[in-house]
């Protein structure tokens, strides 16, 4: 890593469907320069990433990394340089539970605030796929700089 390096956490709701892949993704474009970890607002009990964040990945030509799901904790706060909140609940959550961070949140799809990143858990395979590419989109458009 860089001097300059910076540690980033991407946080949805769980850990275990949009903020996996937002981190994988982010950590291929910035594996030289950044340290990516991603965070869950509540524990989620599996022990790997949704199985269709893996399937998605793998059609577009990346292996799915081991993924554990975790929570967020004030520890991982306090080491992290910027926050990305994979949507706008997200967003108000980590505001209301955190508020000492806050200077930290940022959004996401902070360049395009209209891509919609609904948590795909109960959603249907098409739409699941959906949200996963525009993860896949925000992730590749994304300028992290210092």
């Amino acid at each position: 890593m860089t001097q300059s390096s910076l540690n980033i956490l991407v946080v949805c709701m769980a850990n275990y469907c949009r903020s996996p892949v937002a981190e994988f993704l982010l950590k291929e474009r910035y594996f030289d320069k950044h340290n990516i970890d991603s965070a869950g607002l509540i524990d989620f009990p599996e022990f790997v990433m949704d199985s269709r964040s893996i399937k998605f990945l793998k059609s577009i030509g990346k292996t799915a990394p081991v993924h554990q799901p975790k929570k967020i904790t004030k520890k991982l706060l306090e080491r992290t340089d910027i926050i990305y909140a994979i949507d706008h609940k997200i967003l108000i959550s980590l505001n209301k539970e955190f508020p000492a961070y806050k200077e930290k949140f940022e959004l996401f799809a902070l360049k395009n605030k209209r891509i919609f990143l609904p948590d795909p858990y109960a959603l249907s395979n098409e739409e699941y796929i959906l949200v996963m590419k525009r993860i896949e989109y925000i992730s590749e458009n994304i300028l992290i700089n210092i």
